[in-house]
Parts: structure tokens; C-alpha cells; sequence
């Protein structure tokens, strides 16, 4: 929280959200040792770059269309108060589409 509180201007949230999107995860970390056993380090270095870019990107891409949204509705005039109750149908609208995506780019290999 205190590096969320001591963020000022776009650049400096934009760090802070890159240093948290592009990590490692246990998925990674998987391939890269599948990989290595396997003789092909590249493939899974190559693979957990784009796992990488890609948790980066769609991190990046919530947080553009989350402060977009809050500046649509602070420049609209809507209370507070109504804001909060639509938010619950936003997170459910945004975490639908995240899924219909998913099953989307799994569909040719299904």
C-alpha cells in the first residue's frame, strides 16, 4: 500500500503495474523446468516471455479501461452512491468477457 500511496503521475503507476504484471508464476516456472529436461531451453524461455508480456498486457489493459470508466463517471456526475451500485455488474461484465476471450482462443483446440 505505501508504494500505491507514494505513485504520483500516469508514469510512475505504470511502473508500479508493469513491476507486479511481468513476474514469474508457478506456471512459468513449470515450463521452464519441463523445458530444460527436455533439452529445448529456448522454447521455454521464448514461452514464459510471452506468458509474461501477455499477464502484462491484460493487467495494463484492466487498469486503462478501470481509469477510463472512473473518469467516465466522474466527468457524467453520477453520486457516488450509484456508482457503487452499478460496480458489482461491471466486475461481473468484465470478468464474463475475460472468459468468453479465454474459451475463445481455446476453441481451435478443442
Amino acid at each position: 500500500m505505501q508504494k500505491v500511496a507514494g505513485v504520483s503521475g500516469w508514469r510512475g503507476a505504470a511502473v508500479l503495474v508493469a513491476s507486479i504484471a511481468v513476474r514469474l508464476c508457478t506456471a512459468a516456472l513449470f515450463l521452464l523446468i519441463l523445458t530444460r529436461r527436455m533439452g529445448i531451453e529456448g522454447a521455454g524461455i521464448a514461452g514464459t516471455c510471452v506468458m509474461a508480456l501477455g499477464t502484462a498486457s491484460v493487467t495494463a489493459g484492466v487498469v486503462l479501461i478501470a481509469v477510463l470508466a472512473r473518469d467516465g463517471v466522474l466527468a457524467t456526475g453520477i453520486r457516488v452512491g450509484a456508482a457503487r451500485a452499478i460496480l458489482p455488474s461491471c466486475r461481473v461484465a468484465a470478468g464474463a468477457t475475460i472468459v468468453l476471450i479465454s474459451l475463445q482462443l481455446l476453441r481451435p483446440f478443442v
